[in-house]
Formats: structure tokens, sequence, C-alpha cells
């Protein structure tokens, strides 16, 4: 049965059993801060083990699992508050991407060998935050482990608000450009990864991948039918943690 997060913070907060705490209690100040920090230290890798045990015991193959795969309101409204959040800026037009690119806050796609861009994304759209560019070498990475040097494929990355206006008027599916149910494209933090050259069992893996992240709290995924891509915005946090915390659930 998968632990509760309120039985896994208790777990973490319990005395052991048979210990006599005075009596290990350190004398000096500069014993209390590292028997302190000892502490945290454990109740962090203790957290990560739980973390991965309990993802383990969750079927995401399920329908309940893939249903959450489907595109929502609820789903894009999420990305807005979490953009919210964050403090993610629309990126409004061309101009503001360009000093985006200059200072930083956004990155190019990753040039790795098993990362490929389709051909119609323009150059100057290439672009994401940079936790997201560590998503897709990740995700690349792990994706032509499994599947003997397969590539990824991205269809889209960076896309202002200007660019989802001009979207709109020729693509009734296409998300508004601004508002609570705003395409997430215009922070930077999302791509889309298309699926329609990947085989069943790929999709089934990638599925499964993503669910993992999404469960830990790392990024929102949907599996966009129509445009046959999984729309994915990467959060803030995926680059604060090691590589072992993000996947160590597979």
């Amino acid at each position: 049965m998968t632990p509760s997060g309120a039985a896994i913070h208790n777990a973490l907060r319990a005395p052991i059993a048979g210990a006599s705490v005075p009596d290990m209690a350190p004398k000096t100040v500069d014993q209390q801060d590292i028997w302190k920090d000892l502490g945290r230290s454990l109740r962090q890798v203790l957290s990560v083990a739980l973390a991965a045990s309990a993802l383990s015991c969750i079927d995401f193959s399920s329908a309940h699992a893939q249903a959450s795969l489907r595109g929502s309101r609820s789903a894009m409204r999420k990305e807005n508050s979490k953009a919210d959040r964050e403090n993610l800026s629309r990126i409004k037009d061309g101009m503001q991407l360009r000093q985006f690119v200059r200072s930083g806050r956004l990155v190019p796609i990753p040039e790795h060998r098993h990362i490929a861009v389709d051909h119609r994304v323009r150059h100057s759209r290439r672009y994401v935050r940079p936790w997201t560019a560590q998503f897709l070498k990740d995700l690349a990475a792990d994706f032509s482990k499994e599947f003997g040097g397969a590539r990824i494929r991205v269809t889209s990355a960076v896309r202002p608000q200007a660019d989802q206006r001009r979207l709109c008027r020729r693509n009734a599916n296409a998300a508004a450009p601004d508002g609570p149910l705003a395409s997430s494209h215009s922070t930077g933090a999302t791509v889309d990864i298309g699926y329609k050259k990947m085989s069943a069992t790929q999709r089934a893996w990638t599925d499964r991948y993503l669910l993992r992240l999404e469960h830990q709290g790392l990024l929102q995924v949907t599996k966009e039918q129509v445009q046959a891509c999984y729309h994915v915005m990467v959060f803030r946090n995926y680059s604060k943690l090691s590589a072992p915390a993000r996947h160590g659930a597979r």
C-alpha cells in the first residue's frame, strides 16, 4: 500500500524505538548544530527513498493514470497558476524574446545527438528556460538508452504572445495568448515533444516517464491528440534536484 504524505512525515519525525535521546544529547552548541545538520540530512535522504518507494507502487499504465494525460481546462489553469507562483514573465514578442536570450533567462534547445528539432520550428524560437533544457537532455539520454539510440523530436518551444495570437487566427484549437487559460509556451518553460513517429512501446514508455515526473511535482504534461505531441511545462524545481531524486522511481 502506498504510504501517505502524513505517514511519511510522521515516520521521519518519530524517535527510534529504544533510543535514549537525553543520554545522546550533545553538550555544546557546536555539537548541537552538528546533530541538527545530521538529522536534517538523514530526513532528506529518507524522504527521497520513501517517495521513490511510493511512486514504484503506482501503476502509470492504468486507466486512471492515463486519464491525467488528457488535456483539460484544469490543467491549463494549473500551468498558469504555476507560472504566476514562479514569477515567470510571459514573453510578449520577438524583441522581448531576444532580451531574454541575451540575459540568459532563455537558453537554446540543447545541441544533443539524441534531440531532433522539427524543421518547422524557426531558429529564433528554439529557446527554453534553463531547467527545461536540462529536462530535455535528461529525457533524450534516457529515451536513447532505452531504445538503442533513438531520438526525441521537439516540435515547439518558446512562443511569444504575438505568435500565439497569429496561431489562434488559423487554429481553432490553439490556446489563448493571455488570461487564465493562456498557453504556457509564452513563459519559455514549455516544450512540445512529438510522438507521431514513436512506436507503441516508445509511447507507453514516455507516458510512464512523464507521469512519474508529474507525480513528483516536477512538471505538468498533457498528451495532445490533434497535434500528436506531449505538451510539457517543466517547473523551476526540476533543476534543483539531483538526477537520482528525479529518476529514482523509474
